[in-house]
């Protein structure tokens, strides 16, 4: 007995002080669920603990809760929440669940989705974008095969009226080394520039405005001629200066901007637009990796050609171009001539041919540009100062004398432009994102006297865009 009671008693005195500790070292959760969120699963730090609603014994301290409520096979809504509790305690939890989310596993199905849902839309574009180059090509060769077959009729008569021109002298030709000049009426160009938006395009404007007085009234002071010119530099560089110099016809538009063009109101079936007889002279050029760059000095000449219901019409066209080239593209300051020569129209009825040939055809011409840009795209800011001189007295008083533009940014996707005639704002124009956008303003005037306006006075008129368009919108403002 006493062996048997001195081994019972030690041993439950313990088991008593046991139980007692644990049960004042836990505590009671009740985790409480309403609608939707019943029979959602519940977890205690990772640990499934059964369906809500539920009651669990948890040690003192902290623990994470989570219930969630699957939704099919790949979402759920979840509930989390940290509590605290102390030993010897009860706390309630009442779930409200969060909006629907993927699963882990959803995740990846979507993933997968979206992974093959981006293969699928480039697999379909670049369908589309050889659809496209497909049908670009075949409208590029039908107009090819067009024009050609236009040309057969109109290139003989284009022929018959340069030879015209030649008898005349009064145009610049493509056989030339030295490229005849167009008119030099040797008109003075003696208007002040007007005022620029900040110093260091005044600077520059002026710098133009003595280019322009060097180049109009020194001949040959301020250039090379033609029979300077050197090689081609790299190959290729043929187009990229024809493309420089401006000797650009429909044949380079893109065949859905061709097509666009031609849709047009007004303009008629059989329109044809073409340059011939195209000429290059560089003088100045260097390629780097077969591009263009550094120092640019050419000339290029082109015979342009027009014809539309039973009308040719020629006007021989020298271009010389100045300035730098970074990558093929001109950068900083551009200096562009270009003298036009008399155009000739022939009318393929011979009343009307003769009755227009009695009348002033085509006045010869020379303007001068010079264009300076610095940024990129809408961050840019650009000003040109430009002037045009003609042969006739009557049309140099109309159309001669020195303009000016502006172009500078307001914001970082906006822009407004500036014209100048002589030293009377002329236009104001705002553009957005590279688009014309709100108020265009061309500012009235009064000319006493002039070619064909005499006494004529303009009213200033506003044209209101939004994204490239004009509208109908009063007031018309820039948003």
């Amino acid at each position: 007995m006493l062996v048997l009671g001195a081994v019972c008693a030690p041993v439950v005195v313990p088991m008593a002080n046991a139980q007692t500790k644990s049960v004042a070292e836990s505590a009671a959760l009740r985790v409480l669920c309403d609608g939707e969120a019943k029979d959602a699963e519940v977890f205690v730090d990772a640990q499934f603990k059964g369906e809500c609603p539920v009651d669990i014994t948890l040690a003192a301290g902290s623990h994470a809760i989570r219930v969630v409520k699957k939704i099919g096979d790949t979402r759920e809504r979840v509930f989390e929440q940290t509590v605290r509790v102390a030993g010897g305690t009860a706390k309630r939890i009442e779930v409200a669940l969060g909006p629907e989310t993927l699963t882990a596993g959803g995740e990846r199905i979507e993933a997968t989705r979206r992974q093959q849902a981006a293969v699928e839309a480039e697999r379909q574009a670049q369908v589309r974008r050889r659809a496209a180059e497909e049908q670009a090509r075949v409208d590029n060769a039908a107009y090819t095969q067009s024009v050609a077959a236009q040309r057969q009729r109109v290139d003989p008569v284009v022929d018959g009226l340069l030879a015209e021109l030649r008898a005349r002298g009064a145009a610049p030709t493509a056989d030339c080394p030295d490229c005849p000049r167009g008119v030099r009426p040797g008109a003075r160009v003696d208007t002040d520039v007007p005022p620029a938006p900040d110093a260091g395009m005044a600077e520059w404007l002026q710098k133009a405005r003595t280019e322009v007085v060097s180049y109009v009234g020194e001949e040959g002071a301020s250039f090379r001629p033609p029979s300077q010119a050197i090689a081609m530099p790299c190959e290729g560089a043929f187009e990229a200066m024809r493309k420089l110099a401006g000797l650009t016809d429909m044949g380079d538009m893109s065949a859905s901007d061709r097509k666009a063009m031609l849709a047009q109101p007004g303009m008629s079936a059989d329109y044809l637009s073409y340059l011939r007889d195209i000429r290059i002279w560089p003088v100045q050029a260097t390629c780097s990796q077969g591009v263009l760059n550094g120092p640019l000095e050419l000339w290029g000449f082109g015979n342009s050609v027009w014809s539309s219901q039973g009308m040719v019409n020629v006007g021989p066209r020298l271009v010389h171009v100045r300035g730098t080239v970074v990558g093929g593209k001109p950068a900083g300051p551009w200096y562009v001539a270009t003298r036009t020569g008399s155009s000739l129209t022939r009318y393929a009825d011979a009343s009307t041919d003769a009755m227009m040939r009695k009348g002033m055809q085509g006045d010869p011409s020379e303007s001068f540009m010079v264009i300076y840009s610095e940024g990129d795209q809408m961050q840019s800011r650009s000003a040109s100062i430009s002037v045009a001189l003609f042969a006739n007295s009557d049309v140099q008083k109309y159309s001669g004398g020195l303009k000016a533009s502006f172009t500078r940014p307001t914001s970082a996707n906006t822009a407004e432009s500036l014209g100048y005639d002589g030293l009377r704002l002329a236009s104001r124009t705002l553009m957005k994102d590279g688009k014309l956008h709100g108020p265009m303003t061309i500012y009235g005037y009064t000319r006493p006297g002039g070619f064909l306006l005499p006494d004529t006075k303009y009213p200033t008129s506003v044209t209101c865009f939004r994204d490239g368009k004009a509208v109908q919108l009063d007031p018309c403002r820039m948003d």
